[in-house]
């Protein structure tokens, strides 16, 4: 869920108010880029796709403006994006883009909190995250953990390289690990994405990671491609829309052709979709499975994903879950929602997968939006235990 106001005067009324030309043809005499105090104007100019001295028919320039707005609306770096035009003699046109920026900077905690009859355990980080990054509208995470793990995440992504379609992604890990995964890790990546339409994206990224478990054992290293595919949408892509959904492909092979100690491979599928029941209230669920193959190392087996549960009680070479969720807006201020989720899950073995390796766990959570673009979101869930989940963005 995005909570965003929109002020948009129909841009069909530039077609009204054209003379008509003997070639149907218009030049672009200049494009005024108004509200931007941070964002660069040649973000802006890209998103919208016209430029000065641009000869353009009618319906083209309509089409090319439409596009360019709803570009500027889903990059989610204006709160109101508002466009006009000015003929300013025969056959020549000013065209006039207005925006207002939103807040792009999150801080926030994240991690999960566990307690069952075996103890209490904790593993927190906090989350800086900048969508505007330098005003050129790259988007910066940063990720410094502690208590269970020490260490630092970050990672970089420019959302149309070179004016493209295309996306590069550089990321950055160090961390030390006291339990759980009991690894200390060192490494980075390196990834490009294409995005064919708003809903259509597919991309690779190559990861490389020196490997250091606790314990004594010999340091190892992970390196791996990760192809992946994402089609559809996981938050409402228009105020009108009552269903969408998404679906997700995920793959990694890890070989030692590609520099690394380990080979073996994985492979995830998701289905999510949402339903607009009434009044802003909207069900979720979300499907996904995925399985191993070859000598998967402990540290890459999968996990169990139940809220409730200690995520590394249950680890295997396949997992099946469905989790489902009821948000519900709070009345009188938009910016709340209770959700109310139940979570189930199968990790364990291919060849001996039983009931012993279910999961079940179920509780409620609020989303706070605020100047958030994504939420922060609070989970208390209840299973074997109680945990309590915290970050940024819907759990699905």
């Amino acid at each position: 869920m995005r909570k965003r106001t929109i002020f948009i005067i129909p841009v069909c009324f530039i077609l009204l108010s054209l003379h008509s030309q003997a070639d149907n043809e218009w030049v672009v005499e200049e494009v005024v880029v108004r509200g931007n105090t941070w964002t660069n104007k040649e973000v802006i100019l890209r998103e919208i796709g016209i430029s000065q001295g641009d000869v353009l028919e009618e319906e083209v320039l309509l089409d090319q403006l439409l596009k360019g707005k709803d570009r500027l609306d889903r990059s989610g770096l204006f709160a109101e994006v508002f466009l006009d035009q000015e003929i300013v003699e025969e056959g020549k046109i000013k065209v006039i883009v207005e925006v207002r920026e939103r807040w792009n900077i999150d801080i926030a905690p994240g991690g999960l909190y566990y307690l069952d009859s075996a103890g209490f355990k904790a593993r927190g980080f906090l989350h800086v995250r900048d969508r505007n990054f330098l005003g050129y509208a790259q988007e910066l995470n940063l990720k410094a953990h502690y208590l269970a793990d020490y260490g630092l995440e970050v990672n970089w992504r420019e959302s149309r390289l070179a004016s493209s379609s295309w996306t590069l992604e550089l990321g950055a890990v160090y961390l030390v690990a006291n339990y759980q995964d009991r690894v200390d890790r060192l490494g980075g990546n390196i990834g490009f994405g294409y995005t064919f339409s708003p809903d259509l994206k597919v991309g690779s990224r190559y990861r490389y990671e020196s490997i250091k478990p606790r314990g004594g054992q010999a340091a190892s290293s992970v390196a791996g491609l990760y192809p992946y595919l994402k089609w559809g949408y996981n938050e409402r892509p228009d105020p009108k829309e009552r269903f969408w959904n998404l679906f997700v492909l995920e793959s990694e092979v890890a070989s030692s052709i590609l520099g690394g100690g380990e080979d073996y491979a994985k492979l995830k599928a998701s289905y999510s979709f949402f339903r607009d029941l009434f009044l802003q209230i909207v069900a979720a669920m979300s499907l996904s499975g995925g399985v191993g193959y070859g000598n998967i190392p402990p540290y890459e087996l999968f996990t169990a994903q139940v809220r409730g549960w200690d995520a590394y009680a249950m680890t295997g070479d396949i997992s099946l879950s469905v989790s489902s969720e009821l948000r519900v807006p709070i009345p009188f201020y938009q910016f709340l929602q209770v959700a109310l989720f139940l979570d189930a899950g199968a990790v364990g073995k291919k060849d001996g997968l039983s009931l012993g390796d279910t999961a079940v766990g179920g509780g409620v959570g609020l989303r706070w939006f605020n100047t958030l673009q994504n939420p922060l979101r609070l989970d208390v869930g209840w299973g074997r235990g109680v945990s309590l989940n915290i970050g940024l963005g819907q759990s699905f």
